[in-house]
């Protein structure tokens, strides 16, 4: 896409200078490579040294090598290093104002990351900040005493190829069931939610929990408010304990589990996947095999951390590797029975 604006720039640039359109054209489409290469490498450089998130010092750190390489590429065009280097420098500060706008953090079980906002997900996003860097480096490359149009060419490439391209590399994209506590709860998705039975039934009733429930058996819960966590632990948020049928299971919610709608809508996906894993016959399969319970136990929680990651954006923890040494890599995209020992 960049290296097309680029070359429909120059076409207007010469129609404008009264020259045929493809004049120098090949000259144009090397060096505006060469230059997409570069920035796209400057873009990766940030995310390496940088947060995901937009910074000041990630934002200046951009903004100089891109008015190097802008001034660079300027001079070997013929043109001068300070127009090159002020296009260069200044649309890279002002994409990176235009991504800060694109962004927000989000929190759930204690986790913050952050990601796209509504703005950021739209495709006013892209145009504005390819709009905003070519029109930038256009006029800073003019009052430098450049090619108006070199300069905007110039901006393009450094919105499209770094800041779009590399924008939210490191940026969480929202899980399916992000979006769907997002569309549910919009301003209240990170707010307290009660801790009531009708809660979870409320939360439950969105389309990933509501399939994942039904395909679990739909399980019985209760929910304990008096307690913050489960008491044999102190730390874990819910629970979920298979039945003496070996198939059929119990989930309980603490109370830690409605911090918010998020983090409740996550535990619920967790400890359904549980009690499917229960459901399924997976966990009797396995002990009736010659899987020790704790070995057994690990694996639900490789699987269940898996599909969350997936579906819920949440990090995995300790019980997925250990989960994940057990198996030695089976697959991960459903629940397989295993009957090698270990």
């Amino acid at each position: 896409m960049a290296l097309g604006v680029a070359i429909l720039m120059h076409a207007i640039n010469n129609i404008a200078n009264g020259v045929p359109f493809w004049h120098g054209m090949g000259k144009t489409m090397a060096m505006s490579a060469i230059t997409a290469g570069i920035t796209a490498g400057i873009g990766a450089a940030a995310n390496g040294a940088f947060s995901a998130s937009t910074t000041v010092g990630k934002a200046l750190f951009q903004a100089g090598l891109h008015g190097i390489v802008g001034g660079i590429m300027s001079s070997l065009e013929g043109g001068s290093f300070e127009s090159g280097f002020a296009a260069g420098a200044i649309s890279s500060l002002v994409s990176s104002g235009i991504g800060a706008l694109g962004e927000t953090t989000q929190t759930a079980n204690g986790i913050t990351k952050t990601v796209a906002n509504k703005f950021g997900q739209s495709g006013w996003f892209k145009a504005t900040m390819i709009a905003s860097a070519g029109l930038s480096g256009g006029l800073s490359s003019s009052i430098a005493g450049g090619s108006f149009w070199a300069g905007a060419r110039q901006g393009v490439i450094v919105a499209a190829m770094n800041h779009l391209g590399n924008h939210f590399e490191g940026i969480s994209k929202k899980s399916r069931l992000d979006k769907e506590v997002d569309a549910k709860y919009g301003d209240k998705a990170d707010t307290q939610a009660p801790a009531n039975t009708n809660t979870v039934n409320e939360v439950s009733e969105l389309p990933l929990l509501k399939a994942v429930r039904s395909n679990s058996g739909n399980q019985p819960f209760t929910v304990d408010s008096k307690n913050e966590y489960w008491p044999e632990d102190g730390d874990s948020k819910a629970i979920t304990v298979i039945r003496s049928d070996m198939k059929n299971s119990d989930i309980t919610y603490f109370n830690s589990s409605f911090q918010s709608y998020r983090t409740l809508a996550q535990i619920i996906l967790h400890e359904n996947l549980h009690a499917y894993f229960n459901f399924k016959g997976y966990y009797a399969g396995l002990l009736n095999n010659g899987y020790s319970e704790y070995k057994t136990i690990k694996i639900s929680e490789y699987y269940t951390y898996s599909l969350c990651k997936s579906y819920a954006g949440t990090p995995l923890y300790i019980d997925f590797y250990r989960g994940q040494a057990f198996i030695h890599g089976q697959p991960m995209s459903h629940f397989p029975f295993l009957t090698t020992k270990k």
